[in-house]
């Protein structure tokens, strides 16, 4: 019988076992690279979800910028130092990453506080005083409310669309020793135009109460037809009066501008 030296077989599969008596396959290093790509895909999907929200924040802060401002670049650095829409969101990420782990809540409870201070609407108050829940309401409200916030936002930018957008100036006319409308209710970054329109002829003033500290106002005597203005960029309740006709103490000639 001949027997060909010179043709040698090959295996159909590797001389070598692993301890388990099984042999490898050359499906294993395919999926494990297939696992890695999912990896690496759910984390850029996150991250560029995060990158679109935070601009679109970012953008909704500098379009109604509080500074009063109509430099795009201050609008801008106002928007990363002030924004409420950008600030709440990231101090409410960061709050609810450090609560994953006992050990980080004291930073939690941080952001929780930064955020607070960018709480505009009672929902967002409710969602940042919502940080230990006890019962299943609490946690429920726990869970859902940063997305009931993101609704609520989503609301807004629709209505912003529509063309329903908040007033950049309002004004209040000084006339029969009264102020009209007394009470107004304006977001940060609107100019408030007080003008005299007394038929009776009488001059008066505006001039903030001494127990307002965010912004100290007082108009020199405006006479009919002359006019004041002050532009508001931070919350508060900002009262007023006319020192001709009123007093600190007093509701008579007295008006109040609310920022939200």
């Amino acid at each position: 019988m001949a027997f060909d030296r010179g043709r040698v077989s090959t295996p159909s599969r590797p001389a070598v076992s692993d301890f388990t008596g099984h042999w490898p396959t050359a499906e294993s290093p395919s999926r494990g690279f297939n696992w890695l790509k999912a990896v690496v895909v759910l984390v850029a999907s996150v991250a560029l979800l995060l990158a679109i929200t935070f601009g679109l924040l970012f953008y909704a802060d500098f379009s109604m910028a509080g500074n009063g401002s109509s430099d795009p670049s201050a609008q801008a650095a106002w928007a990363l130092d002030r924004g409420d829409h950008f600030h709440f969101a990231g101090h409410l990420l960061l709050a609810r990453v450090f609560d994953l782990c006992p050990c980080s809540r004291r930073a939690a409870a941080a952001q929780y506080y930064y955020a607070h201070f960018h709480a505009v609407t009672p929902l967002q108050k409710s969602v940042v005083g919502n940080t230990n829940p006890h019962s299943l309401g609490e946690f429920a409200a726990y869970v859902t409310g940063p997305f009931a916030v993101g609704a609520e936002w989503m609301g807004d930018g629709i209505a912003w669309l529509r063309g329903d957008r908040p007033p950049r100036a309002v004004l209040i006319t000084l006339d029969q020793y009264e102020f009209s409308p007394a009470e107004i209710h304006v977001p940060r970054g609107t100019t408030v135009t007080w003008r005299n329109v007394d038929e009776l002829g009488e001059p008066h003033t505006v001039t903030s109460r001494p127990d307002v500290w965010q912004l100290k106002f007082d108009s020199r005597e405006l006479i009919p037809g002359e006019q004041f203005q002050a532009t508001f960029t931070e919350r508060g309740r900002y009262a007023y009066y006319c020192r001709i006709h009123g007093a600190p103490d007093s509701d008579i000639m007295s008006g109040t501008v609310v920022v939200d």
